[in-house]
């Protein structure tokens, strides 16, 4: 869904309804009727009235910024947002990694609830497989008050869906193209919406998506004395569909309202490749190989969410959330045949088939009174509790079959587990202005979670843990033009799922023997932000700093040596590896020079951000090494044109990650080499109602490039093409 109550709709977001931006907004801002549809665009950047007034330090994209974005899922709007990078590959932005730390660090919730991810194993929610109109903000929560869930040390994205307007209206999207000018592309959208009566109204919106996600991956191995070992070239064909459903149907009455979301999204990854490789090694002169893959996917989400704002009083409301979802990940097949070099032709050498269902339920509840106190000093006091039960489960089989057809079943223990998580929390803080211009938010979080664990045998496991996390947050807004924000917070970081299995499985290729860990503990992190923010007219200009002090980062790690068959296997397990920090600097920028009042510039916007970062991680080895797949550097520009007269509208945006490289527990170096993607779009109105549109993505067909160095100097290059993307179609607004 590419379309929503943006300027592709014409509507003028109010700062009303930016200050209540949340599934809880208040019943007069989502009165605000839906003006007509204008001519020019919406200029981005409505957020900053929010970020100013918080004393939350946060970053994000407004609505129309989420909209203005060349993207065909939230992900790849999103990459262009402060702090964010998306590792995987070239186009596919799925996995969020905030402040650059791995995926498991950052966390997703919509609509005040984190939505369970079947195929997420670190806690993460796959971005792609959320429609960007869905959404009238995506709000980057850097430092958490209490009234935050505590987990997740990078951060949290804090999405909210679009409100319901007053008068009936629509919106229709359809796109079509290529990726690579060899394989069709489509996106479409549907969006409707009103209040047929006052006590009542109803939005909902469809999604379909069609990418082919074309890559060709090219890998050399080498010697350290820099002679080639191995090479390899893999072509993939990945069509990836994606369905979105969502309806709110919201009940308004003079103390309040209520809502309930509904929410579809699947995906269906059909998946072909074939790799040709050859080994140096094995013969005087080469040694071929030959692997024809196919894999078939879904991952599903399914459930619903309901929201309540009720006003005891003027002075005190109570906002409330209860949500059930389901989300499953089903891969019915993974078929590798693989073919050997003997005497010249291709020989049959055997096929590996896997299959695997990973299932995960939530039931979530919410509550919270926020009062606002008429002392001496001006208060706004919240409190409230939390409860999730989550269930999770995997199952998955491995069998391979030789080239004489024997069946051999590798199946394991640790390919079964069965979790379940009890969660209850409670928390209080209050807001209290010192002067007009100072105000001061204490707070305390108090999170109990009960873990049940088993694997596919007879290994099971049961654990408690009670963290007590306070926090403390400043505003400082010595005129309108300037906002001072501080935060200091302890967060927490709970272990993977997989992790925390109790399995115990035998790797012979790699010698080595890997065992699950119920017993891990949460990692944890002390953390300081001070931020800066400077918004005059038509300029806007931020500067956060920050700090984290992180104890018991998780990783895995060889633990010993153990005995398998009279033979000595390396022993690997997820531990508590040692402590940490991460440090950075992340600044913003905006210049809108068409309201600066400068003729010639008129219609013309800049905007960008860089995020700096530098981290150490001290394992128990003595070894030290940077967090895991976290860049140092990110920047994005962009620029916006628009020719009023005719309603022609031009955009332009690069995302750039520096060269960065980490260390593995046992020594291996990993890094990747810059990126620079560049996307544009042009807009032209057509008529009352109907615009066209063209998209390019990935403009100059960027490639990833990466490289691997073991510690006895033998080496790996890697480079990954993803394929250039067009579109191009129309949007009607009625």
């Amino acid at each position: 869904m590419r379309s929503a109550w943006t300027w592709k709709l014409g509507i003028t977001s109010s700062v009303g309804m930016m200050l209540g931006a949340t599934s809880r907004v208040r019943a007069e801002e989502s009165e605000q009727p839906l003006p007509p549809l204008v001519v020019e665009a919406m200029r981005p950047g409505t957020i900053e009235v929010e970020r100013m007034a918080s004393p939350v330090p946060m970053a994000g994209l407004s609505q129309e910024e989420l909209e203005e974005r060349p993207a065909l899922q939230l992900g790849d709007a999103l990459k262009y947002a402060p702090g964010v990078y998306l590792n995987g590959n070239i186009n596919e932005n799925d996995d969020l990694q905030l402040r650059g730390m791995p995926k498991g660090y950052s966390r997703t919730q919509i609509s005040g609830v984190s939505i369970p991810e079947g195929s997420g194993e670190a806690r993460e929610f796959q971005l792609n497989r959320l429609p960007t109109g869905l959404f009238k903000e995506a709000k980057i929560i850097r430092n958490p008050t209490a009234e935050y869930e505590s987990d997740g040390i990078a951060g949290r994205l804090e999405l909210e869906t679009i409100d319901i307007p007053t008068s009936f209206s629509g919106d229709v999207h359809l796109g079509y193209g290529a990726r690579n000018r060899e394989t069709p592309l489509w996106d479409g959208s549907v969006l409707l919406g009103g209040r047929p009566v006052e006590w009542f109204g109803t939005l909902a919106a469809f999604s379909y998506g069609l990418d082919p996600t074309l890559k060709v991956k090219n890998t050399f191995d080498y010697a350290a004395n820099g002679q080639l070992k191995k090479g390899s070239v893999r072509h993939e064909d990945t069509p990836v569909e994606t369905y979105s459903a969502f309806l709110d149907a919201g009940f308004f009455y003079e103390g309040g309202e209520f809502h309930i979301k509904p929410l579809y999204l699947r995906r269906e990854i059909e998946k072909r490749s074939q790799k040709s490789g050859i080994d140096y090694t094995k013969a005087a002169s080469k040694d071929e190989s030959f692997d024809d893959d196919a894999e078939d996917r879904r991952e599903q989400t399914e459930g619903a969410t309901a929201t309540s704002v009720h006003r005891w009083s003027e002075d005190a409301r109570q906002e409330s959330v209860m949500a059930y979802y389901k989300s499953f990940e089903r891969m019915p097949r993974s078929l590798t045949d693989s073919y050997k070099e003997s005497g010249g032709v291709m020989t049959y050498d055997g096929s590996s088939l896997e299959d695997y269902y990973k299932e995960d339920e939530t039931f979530d509840f919410q509550t919270k009174t926020i009062l606002d106190l008429a002392t001496p000093l001006k208060q706004q006091v919240r409190f409230g509790i939390a409860a999730r039960a989550k269930n999770r489960e995997s199952d998955s089989h491995l069998r391979e079959f030789d080239d004489a057809g024997v069946v051999t079943d590798l199946t394991t223990p640790a390919d079964r587990y069965r979790l379940s998580e009890d969660y209850i929390a409670g928390f209080v803080q209050d807001q209290i202005w010192l002067t007009e211009d100072l105000s001061l938010l204490p707070g305390l979080r108090a999170e109990h979670m009960k873990l049940d664990s088993r694997d596919g045998g007879t290994r099971q496991s049961s654990r408690s843990t009670m963290d007590w996390n306070p926090a403390l947050h400043a505003l400082y807004q010595p005129s309108k033009e300037v906002s001072v924000h501080l935060g200091l917070s302890r967060t927490v970081n709970r272990p993977q799922f997989d992790q925390l299995s109790p399995y115990r499985r035998i790797n012979d290729d790699d010698e080595r023997v890997e065992i699950g860990n119920p017993d891990l503990d949460p990692a944890k992190s002390w953390n300081v932000d001070l931020g800066v923010d400077w918004k005059k007219g038509p300029f806007f200009i931020a500067a956060n700093v920050f700090y984290k002090e992180i104890s018991d980062v998780i990783q895995e790690d060889r633990a010993g040596t153990v005995l398998v068959g009279g033979d000595t296997y390396d022993l690997y397990q997820s531990r508590n590896v040692g402590d940490g920090w991460l440090k950075g600097v992340e600044l913003d920028e905006r210049f809108d020079l068409g309201d600066a009042g400068i003729t010639w510039l008129e219609g013309l916007s800049l905007w960008s951000n860089q995020s700096i970062y530098s981290s150490r991680v001290h394992y128990a080895s003595g070894a030290t090494s940077p967090f895991e797949e976290q860049p140092e550097f990110i920047s994005n520009v962009g620029v916006d044109y628009e020719f009023k007269k005719t309603g022609t509208r031009f955009s332009i945006y690069g995302n750039f990650v520096d060269d960065f490289e980490w260390s593995e527990t046992d020594g291996t170096r990993i890094g990747y080499l810059s990126e620079w993607i560049v996307n544009l779009s042009a807009h032209q109105r057509l008529g009352a109602g109907l615009e066209a549109f063209v998209e390019v993505i990935n403009l100059f067909d960027e490639q990833r490039f990466e490289t691997e160095t073991k510690t006895n100097g033998d080496f790996r290059h890697e480079d990954i093409t993803g394929g250039r993307a067009i579109l191009a179609g129309l949007n009607y607004h009625f």
